[in-house]
């Protein structure tokens, strides 16, 4: 019988063919997981960054982290401002290639909405582990203390 030439070649270039194939869907698999642990990392970075500009003054007082933004305008551009310094801040090769298309905030409650509920419910959580504090509140009822506003 009589050997074809190049039969042995073709069948080892099919071979390295489908070994390269599984060898690049590993690799592009793994930026796709590496780009979502970093879009991930990057939006966490980016919220505590936007959240650091919480009320000091009653923070210390009540333990009450109350977050200093007006509107949704201005939380959704210092986010952005975050998002795209967190994003683009790699070194080398941008492997990932994300780009940010937008960012929606649902929705921004004031404290003093819901005639201060919010704010008594916090104030009142936090008197529970500060006795002083207690005394006040449990002596005011909820309806003298809105009055008072």
């Amino acid at each position: 019988m009589r050997k074809i030439k190049g039969s042995v070649t073709l069948f080892v270039a099919m071979i390295f063919l489908l070994v390269i194939t599984v060898i690049m869907t590993v690799i592009t698999s793994a930026r796709i997981q590496g780009a979502g642990i970093m879009v991930s990392t990057s939006v966490s970075c980016s919220l505590d960054s936007v959240f650091a500009g919480y009320d000091n003054e009653l923070f210390d007082k009540f333990g009450v982290l109350l977050f200093k933004g007006e509107d949704k305008e201005t939380v959704i551009s210092q986010l952005n401002g975050y998002l795209k310094d967190n994003i683009e801040n790699t070194t080398g090769l941008d492997l990932y290639e994300i780009e940010l298309k937008g960012i929606e905030l649902e929705s921004l409650t004031n404290i003093t909405e819901y005639g201060g509920l919010l704010w008594f419910e916090e104030a009142v959580e936090y008197a529970m582990y500060d006795l002083k504090g207690a005394y006040s509140l449990v002596v005011m009822s909820p309806n003298k203390l809105i009055a008072a506003r």
